[in-house]
């Protein structure tokens, strides 16, 4: 028994591994193909904006799938109270990201040139687009830490195979057209990792495009308008730049 206990253990470690393996290579990809074909500067454009928009994402989940796993172990024979304890935790925990990551997209291009100077402007557009693609991969991240929890890290390994294939062939045919290629190429690829890795959850938890809508509508009717807030504050401001409109758009929200 406690071999095969061991075994169950060694196997279910190794798909968590590869898998993560596999989604860091998917992130790395953008850089990697598009740094050979646009040269540094556009790569450095864009990689600010990138590591930018993942800030949350990158220092909040760690902290939650420490919390995640245990919980949801529980509920590997009762896929029931595990989608109902699923659903309320998707929407708990877009009461926390969304605000932020839509509220980077509403204040990107007062942060970029303030911050980082008048020189990294043209890093704006992948921190305003990624930010809002992030809401996908908040979802997708969450979705495969509960798989992993309930035992079927093979479904999450699926998805983050899928993830990198896609990202592959997006920035494979992006890249010609520049950083907003780039750009496109990461959202739609987040958009389509988020709609498979919903499918693999739906296999396994009571959770349809319906519940999951649900679960994320107060966080992001509450963010859109914090959103359309900061972008009327702004224009009453007349668009200024500096640490005082930063300060004052940050306050708004």
């Amino acid at each position: 028994a406690e071999v095969s206990c061991f075994q169950r253990l060694f196997s279910l470690g190794s798909v968590v591994t590869i898998a993560g393996i596999i989604a860091m290579l998917s992130d790395q990809l953008p850089s990697l193909i598009g740094g050979r074909k646009l040269g540094a500067e556009a790569i450095g454009v864009f990689a600010l904006g990138a590591q930018l928009a993942t800030i949350p994402l990158a220092k909040g989940m760690p902290i939650l799938n420490q919390t995640l796993l245990p919980a949801f172990a529980k509920f590997q024979s009762d896929r029931t109270a595990a989608s109902y304890y699923l659903q309320k935790l998707l929407g708990i925990t877009a009461v926390v990201f969304f605000p932020l990551l839509v509220g980077m997209a509403a204040v990107a291009w007062i942060v970029v040139p303030t911050v980082f100077g008048p020189n990294w402007s043209g890093a704006v557009l992948p921190l305003t687009a990624m930010s809002i693609a992030m809401l996908f991969r908040t979802n997708t991240f969450l979705l495969r830490s509960a798989l992993v929890a309930v035992g079927r890290a093979d479904l999450s390994a699926i998805a983050c195979a899928f993830q990198c294939a896609v990202m592959a062939i997006f920035v494979l045919i992006g890249v010609d057209h520049g950083v907003f290629g780039l750009v496109t190429a990461f959202i739609c690829a987040e958009i389509l990792s988020a709609c498979m890795t919903m499918w693999c959850a739906k296999r396994v938890f009571r959770l349809g495009v319906g519940r999951l809508f649900a679960a994320y509508r107060p966080s992001l009717i509450s963010s859109f308008l914090m959103s359309a807030a900061i972008s009327v504050a702004n224009v009453l401001l007349g668009h200024g730049t500096g640490w005082i409109s930063l300060l004052i758009s940050i306050s708004i929200g």
